[in-house]
This record gives structure tokens, C-alpha cells and sequence, in this order.
């Protein structure tokens, strides 16, 4: 790893401040949507379906959304108000194997409140925040030691995964700021941070995995085997958790054991492809707005693949080592993903590639990275429309 000096408290105070505008920026749009749209109820940031069963405990006084299934986040919000998975709370994620997996951010706003259940909610918007500040704050230092203007570490709300947890509360926010953590540091050469950093990212997601599988790839390349044992570590918590998490679905029933998703190798076809020349029908709308849609659908497409271009066009320039394999690691994730059923959806498939936009942002084509990440958050955008109407008209007729 190569190691930076002191940093100036000059350029900490700008990284500071950014990361405090981005947060304010953010903090801003939610405090008026859910005054406006969620009739003063954060609980509707978690897009809870009005069919949704939730346990006794995490029911009362929520919003629920329009949509009657409602979104990912609402089952995030049922894990923080009981991390430990107990009295049942298995039986009211849609898929408990994958999001009991997923503990980190649920985690953290149980902690944060000592498991007080009426200011759990209030505490897993903080922790979204926190993430978003923490992305942000990385992302300006990587730019400033590039020579860049800090300004450009707001790319980091650009990240799909990011306007996504603004606007439902899903925890991908948390890999995407700590990806701009790992880039970080490893420039600076912290080992103790960087450490955490992995084992916060494993904890998140399975996808989160592959970042500290990155460092260990590296270290073993370079034949410095007491490194790729500390690296090895801090997957440890994750596997951890994860033998709880399959003790708990044993004994309640309520799962198996499933070494990767349904939409992975082997089941072999050219997912992305499919969907670009099949899209989506949109049969409700009118024909311009079924126009506009599956317009926006192929540009999000396109601007995912042309991601995966970038990265192995410039890998070769990619420096240090274990950021490089990082990025080769999530392409081929990008790759093994095959089935059609996974390129649905811009807001679901984009959250699980947030580093393969986030360190090229840190990298050297970082206005390339912004373009390609605008491409998506196009359709991300799209689902903002009937809030920010709502709020434009609420600030018109004060």
C-alpha cells in the first residue's frame, strides 16, 4: 500500500464540510417528502406495502406505502428492530436467507439506541446518513490528493445505490461509502482502517466479500502471505453471522442453504442482452410514457455496461493492486450474472454493482464515471417523480 503523510488540517476541513453539504443536501429532500408525501411520517421512507405483515413490535404508527408489497427497505427496518432474528421475526422477511445476511446497517441502529424500539427508525436513517457522510468525506480526500477540487467527492451522491437509499432506505449506501473507504485507504496505507472497513463491508451484503477477497488475491500475488492472512480475517464475523443466521432459518423452518442466488451461473443465458432487446411492457401507460420508460430502461442498461467497459479498458492503470483486483472481482460478478429476471429492475439490479461505479469515480476518469452513473440514475430519477411534483406543488401554494 502507498502511504500518504499527514494530511493538512486544511484538506480535512474541506472533506468535512462536503461530506456535512452532502448530508444537509440529503437530509433536506427527505425532511420535505416526508412532510409533503409521508403526512410527517418517516416511517415512509421504507416504502412499507399496505399489505406487508409486520411483527407487533415494529407496526405501530408506520406509514404504508401505496404499492401493497412495498420495497426492500421495510424488511431492513423489521432486522434493526430485532437483529437477532428472535420471536419469530423470520417469518416476516420476504427472503430470509438473504436479508438476515445483510446485518450491518440493521445492526448499527439497534446499537445506537441500545434496542429502543421507538427510536430504532429515527436511528436507521441516521446510520444512512452517517454512511452517506462517511462516502462523501472519503471521496473528497481521493479527489483533493488527485489535485482535483473537492467538489467533486459530491459525485459520490451520484452512485445509484446512494439515490436509492435516500429514497427507500436500502443498505447498499453502506458498500458504496465504504468502496470509497477501501480506495482511500489503501492510498494512505492505514491497515488498521482498512481493516475495519472489510469487515464492515462483508457484513453488509455477500457482495461485500469481495472486497476483502481483493486484498487477499493481492497479497498472496505478491507473495506477502502474513498479509493475506490479516485480510482473511475480517471475513471471519460474516461467515460468523452467517452460521447463526442458518441456525436460526433451521430451527425456524424457515430456509436452506444456498451458496448463490437463483439468477447466477449455472443457469446460463445472456441476461443483460435479453432485456435490452426485450424490455419491459409498461401496458398501463400511455404510448409516449411507455416510450419515455423503456427509454430510460435501455439508457440505465447501457450506462451499467458501458461501467463495465470503463473498468477493464483503464484496470491496467489501476493502482494499488488490490483496488484493481477489486474491480476485476465485481466484473466478474458482472458477468456470472445471467438470468433476465435480474436486469429488470435499474432500482434493484444497480445496487449491487455500487463499487464498480464508486472507485472509478476515485480513479482517474472520474468524469466519465459521473456520466455513466448519471445514465442510470435517470431511471432511478424517474421514480422520484410523483414526490417531487407533490413537494414543487406544496412550495408553490404556501
Amino acid at each position: 500500500m502507498e502511504k500518504l503523510g499527514p494530511a493538512p488540517r486544511k484538506e480535512i476541513t474541506r472533506a468535512l464540510t462536503f461530506a456535512a453539504l452532502a448530508v444537509l443536501a440529503v437530509l433536506s429532500w427527505q425532511a420535505l417528502t416526508v412532510h409533503v408525501n409521508y403526512q410527517g411520517n418517516w416511517t415512509g421512507l421504507f416504502r412499507i406495502g399496505y399489505r406487508t405483515k409486520l411483527p407487533p413490535a415494529s407496526a405501530q404508527g408506520v406509514f404504508r406505502n401505496s404499492n401493497p408489497t412495498g420495497y426492500d427497505g421495510q424488511y431492513y427496518r423489521i432486522m434493526a428492530h430485532n437483529p437477532l432474528l428472535r420471536d419469530g421475526t423470520v417469518a416476516f422477511l420476504d427472503d430470509p436467507l438473504m436479508r438476515s445476511r445483510r446485518i450491518l446497517v440493521p445492526a448499527l441502529a439497534w446499537l445506537l439506541v441500545a434496542g429502543r424500539q421507538g427510536l430504532i427508525d429515527g436511528a436507521y436513517v441516521f446510520v444512512i446518513l452517517a454512511f452517506i457522510f462517511a462516502g462523501t468525506y472519503w471521496m473528497v480526500r481521493l479527489q483533493i490528493s488527485a489535485g482535483r477540487h473537492p467538489a467533486w467527492g459530491l459525485c459520490f451522491l451520484a452512485v445509484p445505490a446512494v439515490l436509492i437509499a435516500v429514497d427507500s432506505m436500502t443498505v447498499d449506501v453502506a458498500i458504496a461509502a465504504l468502496a470509497a473507504g477501501f480506495a482511500w485507504h489503501l492510498t494512505t496505507g492505514r491497515a488498521s482502517a482498512l481493516w475495519l472497513i472489510l469487515v464492515a463491508s462483508a457484513l453488509v451484503r455477500e457482495t461485500g466479500l469481495l472486497l476483502p477477497a481483493a486484498c487477499v488475491l493481492a497479497s498472496m500475488y505478491r507473495r506477502d502471505w502474513r498479509k493475506a492472512t490479516l485480510w482473511a480475517t475480517t471475513a471471519l464475523p460474516a461467515f460468523c453471522w452467517y452460521g447463526y443466521v442458518h441456525a436460526v432459518l433451521a430451527a425456524s423452518g424457515a430456509g436452506h442453504l444456498a451458496l448463490a442466488p437463483h439468477f447466477m451461473i449455472p443457469r446460463l443465458e445472456l441476461g443483460i442482452l435479453r432485456q435490452a432487446l426485450e424490455p419491459q411492457s409498461y401496458a398501463r401507460f400511455s404510448p409516449l410514457l411507455r416510450t419515455v420508460a423503456q427509454g430510460l430502461d435501455e439508457l440505465a442498461l447501457a450506462g451499467t455496461v458501458a461501467v463495465v467497459v470503463l473498468v477493464v479498458v483503464r484496470s491496467r492503470h489501476v493502482r494499488p493492486l488490490a483496488q484493481r483486483t477489486a474491480l476485476v472481482l465485481y466484473v466478474l460478478m458482472f458477468a456470472a450474472i445471467t438470468s433476465k429476471i435480474f436486469w429488470s429492475d435499474a432500482y434493484s439490479y444497480s445496487r449491487a454493482f455500487a463499487p464498480l461505479f464508486v472507485l472509478p469515480m476515485a480513479g482517474d476518469r472520474p468524469r466519465t464515471a459521473l456520466l455513466l452513473a448519471l445514465l442510470v440514475d435517470l431511471r432511478i430519477l424517474a421514480e422520484f417523480e410523483s414526490q417531487a411534483l407533490h413537494v414543487l406543488q406544496w412550495l408553490a401554494f404556501r
